[in-house]
């Protein structure tokens, strides 16, 4: 039984060593960033803020204000990632359980932004929105400013 288990942990690690050289080398130096308008009287969002925030539930900042996520799908891997290491699940799971609570309750989505361009210009018009995006994305734009690093490699 114990060369069951020490075959099968390393299997384990040498799928995640397979997994993780195989990863592209365009990621290798992203950083993925929470950010909102320089306007915004937002300081920080926490964790579980957050993640309420992307599962459809209302949070408000200190000035009451309610905070809305923006949900960015110009690039699946930032999504992916994301869901994983913010919100807790896969991407699929993530969008099943939105189309539940949306079904169910009748919260909101986030909106989609499929366009990088038109995302940020939507997170620099409103003080209360935030969303994620690559931090080179934002790079040379005054009018953004990042909360916080969500993941880096």
């Amino acid at each position: 039984m114990e060369c069951g288990i020490s075959v099968r942990r390393g299997l384990q690690i040498l799928v995640l060593t397979l997994l993780l050289a195989g990863a592209p080398a365009a990621y290798a130096e992203h950083a993925l960033v929470l950010i909102t308008s320089v306007d915004s009287p937002l300081q920080s969002v926490s964790s579980i803020e957050l993640r309420k925030l992307y599962l459809g539930f209302i949070v408000n900042a200190e000035t009451g204000e309610q905070i809305q996520p923006v949900t960015n799908d110009s690039d699946s891997r930032a999504k992916e990632i994301f869901v994983q290491n913010v919100v807790g699940m896969s991407a699929r799971s993530y969008d099943r359980r939105l189309l539940t609570l949306t079904l169910r309750t009748g919260r909101h989505r986030p909106e989609v932004f499929r366009d990088t361009t038109a995302l940020l210009d939507r997170i620099a018009d409103d003080a209360y929105s935030i969303a994620f995006v690559w931090e080179e994305d934002v790079a040379g734009r005054e009018d953004i400013r990042i909360l916080r690093v969500l993941w880096h490699p």
